[in-house]
């Protein structure tokens, strides 16, 4: 919605329109086991198979904490099976071996989850659901983000590539290949520790327009 009004009017009546409709929850989070107020919600999302969860800020503490919880309902009472976070897919969905071989998440979620979930206390709940899920039927968690910010992609995302290049029979040896790597690995890193004081915004251009000029050939 924040990205959506085009004007003032519109704004106001979608709002009214929303206290109108909305349904107040009373229940603490910190009941995980109480899901009598999350009907009107259960109505509303009647089959559907995706569910977007939104909130006030990412500093919400209460609306991180009612999160968790609805995360719960939606898996117990609606029998969904994937949570996906606004966070770096790559290193999500790879980094996913460690956190089922080693049954710990608390590596998994400090290393490729932004802080505001991983370092918030407001999200133990949802963390002590998925660590009591059975084993046979885990919480499957992946990302959405494009940005490759997690730990995983900078450690193994430029790996991996290669091993898909390999497969398809490309040179990696070859000037531009060499070049285009150290640009993603150069680029990892300030993603992760994004630092560019010393950098000059012409470099960013070269590193772009080499990306552009090595994708761009047959």
């Amino acid at each position: 919605y924040s990205f959506g009004q085009g004007s003032e009017k519109y704004s106001t009546a979608y709002i009214h329109d929303l206290y109108k409709n909305a349904s107040v929850l009373k229940t603490t989070a910190s009941n995980l086991n109480e899901f009598s107020e999350f009907d009107a919600i259960g109505k509303s999302i009647g089959d559907a198979r995706i569910v977007m969860i939104g909130e006030p800020s990412h500093g919400s503490g209460a609306a991180i904490e009612m999160k968790a919880k609805l995360v719960k309902y939606l898996c117990e009472k609606k029998n969904f099976e994937v949570l996906l976070f606004e966070a770096d897919y790559f290193s999500l969905i790879f980094g996913q071996d460690s956190l089922y071989k080693n049954s710990s998440i608390d590596g998994y979620l400090k290393n490729n989850l932004w802080s505001f979930w991983n370092e918030s206390t407001s999200t133990n709940l949802l963390w002590e659901y998925i660590k009591i899920r059975n084993p046979k039927n885990p919480l499957i968690l992946n990302g959405i983000d494009i940005q490759h910010t997690g730990m995983t992609s900078k450690m193994y995302l430029p790996q991996r590539l290669e091993e898909i290049l390999n497969d398809n029979k490309y040179d990696i040896n070859k000037r531009e290949y060499i070049s285009y790597k150290s640009d993603l690995q150069f680029l990892l890193q300030c993603a992760i520790q994004p630092d560019l004081s010393g950098l000059d915004s012409l470099d960013l251009k070269k590193i772009k327009n080499r990306f552009v000029d090595l994708v761009s050939r047959k």
